[in-house]
């Protein structure tokens, strides 16, 4: 079954079992084991390399050229954190404790302590 068109940017995490993807301006998670997607927001930009942690009860995204940390509840107004301002983001990784960024911007490798 088609979970949504025009994708943009997708990430699936193994350990987490869940799929996040970016399609007409809104994220989304899912499991693909079944079930409709579950909304997370909704962007006027693009959303590049999305990560969704349930154990930290966020999504980490980049944007403009800044990682963002977005919280996954939904039920009033989410908070939203710029954990880094970029100049040319490759990528970026999250540790498993949740607490060390670790970032490709441009040529420079960046290690970064955001809890």
């Amino acid at each position: 079954a088609l979970l949504a068109g025009n994708v943009q940017s997708w990430n699936f995490n193994s350990a987490e079992s869940s799929l996040i993807f970016f399609h007409d301006g809104e994220l989304d998670s899912t499991n693909p084991s079944g079930g409709s997607p579950n909304f997370i927001t909704r962007r006027g930009g693009a959303l590049v390399n999305p990560l969704i942690r349930p154990d930290l009860n966020y999504a980490f995204f980049t944007e403009d050229n800044k990682i963002k940390a977005l919280e996954l509840d939904t039920r009033d107004r989410q908070n939203e954190y710029d954990l880094y301002d970029g100049t040319d983001i490759k990528k970026f990784s999250l540790d498993d404790s949740g607490k060390i960024l670790t970032v490709l911007d441009g040529e420079t490798l960046k290690t970064i302590t955001i809890r």
